[in-house]
């Protein structure tokens, strides 16, 4: 799909936020969703407009899950992206629903981390750990896509879908249809112990899921910025709320492990000044459980896994 933005759209665009400015730079800095960086004499702003194939209508409603989520936080005083405009129609420049914000302070978790001293290393995963405690404190009455500040306002219906971070029941169901898929890869006895486990996920569950609470949903460890100040490290924000939604915590915990076990040896134990940040461990068998739902081609390794050492260096 090409999706373009000109100067003169952006101009537009910022004109219709009470931004007044020359033409803008405008830079394509991603497709699948298309997002744009737009640069003023005065600050850096990004434009998403939702791209992926599934958004065959254009995406009107995934702007008002994004936009929510960052008011979710910031009305209640926690760090994250400035909404500048959220436009849920096509009645724009762009003709197609958009999301502008302003660019956050600081650099991506990752990069820092890549760069840091061992000291800074744990500074910077225990600050990280301690924003995410104060997002997954945040509890909402209903499961479901945020939307609001105020989360979802009623109960999810019986037949519509429902994300699986969001509904035990959803995960279960979608992690053994996988596992009845694979069924003629596998060895009699590793479907057996999986089917053993799986089938009461619900069950083991549901005390990370219930009460529901806020949770980024696609909660990469790049997506948060920080910056140092005073000598000690500040989270400024997060990126990328497009599916930020009231639902288990732990599963935030484990879409963070997913991208820090690729980039970090397990030698360096990143989990623990993160833990320690976040106010303490997760439930390792939850966690472990969550694992073996998402990574299909690990569950021998996941299995026999009885540390966080172990569980991480399976991955």
């Amino acid at each position: 799909m090409k999706i373009t933005c000109t100067p003169v759209e952006a101009q537009a665009i910022l004109a219709s936020a009470q931004i007044q400015c020359a033409a803008p730079d405008v830079e394509l800095i991603k497709t699948h969703n298309h997002i744009f960086r737009i640069t003023t004499p005065a600050a850096v702003y990004f434009l998403k407009t939702y791209t992926k194939d599934w958004y065959q209508d254009c995406a009107i409603g995934v702007v008002t899950h994004e936009a929510g989520g960052f008011s979710a936080l910031a009305t209640r005083g926690i760090p994250a992206a400035a909404v500048v405009l959220s436009c849920d129609h096509l009645h724009n420049p762009l003709q197609r629903p958009f999301l502008l914000t302003r660019q956050l302070r600081g650099e991506p978790l990752t990069k820092l981390l890549r760069e840091s001293s061992p000291h800074d290393f744990k500074a910077l995963l225990g600050t990280t750990g301690s924003h995410l405690r104060r997002c997954h404190e945040i509890v909402f009455n209903y499961p479901g896509y945020v939307g609001s500040p105020e989360g979802p306002s009623s109960p999810h219906e019986p037949g519509q879908w429902i994300h699986p971070y969001c509904s035990a029941a959803k995960m279960q169901q979608e992690a053994l249809a996988g596992l009845h898929s694979e069924r003629n890869q596998m060895p009699p006895e590793l479907f057996a112990a999986m089917v053993e486990l799986l089938s009461s996920f619900e069950h083991r569950m549901q005390s990370e899921y219930y009460p529901p609470r806020f949770i980024h949903g696609d909660c990469h460890a790049s997506h948060f910025f920080l910056y140092q100040e005073n000598g000690s490290w500040q989270v400024s924000g997060s990126i990328d709320m497009e599916v930020a939604a009231s639902g288990a915590p732990i599963c935030d915990l484990m879409k963070f492990s997913n991208e820090m076990v690729t980039l970090f040896p397990h030698t360096s134990h990143w989990w623990k000044p993160l833990f320690d940040g976040y106010g303490g461990e997760p439930s390792f068998e939850a966690m472990k459980l969550l694992f073996l739902c998402e990574w299909a081609d690990r569950r021998e390794r996941l299995l026999q896994a009885r540390d966080w050492e172990a569980l991480f260096s399976a991955l």
